[in-house]
């Protein structure tokens, strides 16, 4: 399935090379300024202390092997963003590489 999406996404960009980022991302130039927007907005409103607090409790959470679906929960309702949240995890577990067995 993804091969075949990758060989539509190829053509696509073959036929429109001016809409290449919106092929690869998925998202068209205005959709990409709202985003941001939206972002800024929400990154206006946070509570700084708050966020990092909430961020450091998922860390810790995460060296303990607890549950961290409420410390999780709690950073959202503090405004921490998915990126912030995820450069977290991916600090203390690491990311996943798939390897490839031939």
């Amino acid at each position: 399935m993804k091969k075949q999406y990758d060989e539509l996404v190829k053509k696509l960009i073959e036929k429109y090379p001016e809409r290449k980022k919106e092929f690869i991302t998925g998202l068209s130039e205005e959709v990409e300024l709202l985003q941001i927007e939206k972002l800024n907005k929400i990154k206006a409103q946070q509570n700084n202390q708050k966020v990092f607090k909430s961020l450091d409790k998922i860390r810790n959470i995460t060296r303990s092997n607890s549950n961290l679906l409420h410390s999780l929960l709690e950073a959202v309702k503090n405004y921490a963003t998915l990126g912030e949240i995820c450069n977290v995890l991916r600090e203390e577990f690491d990311e996943f590489n798939e390897q490839l067995a031939l």
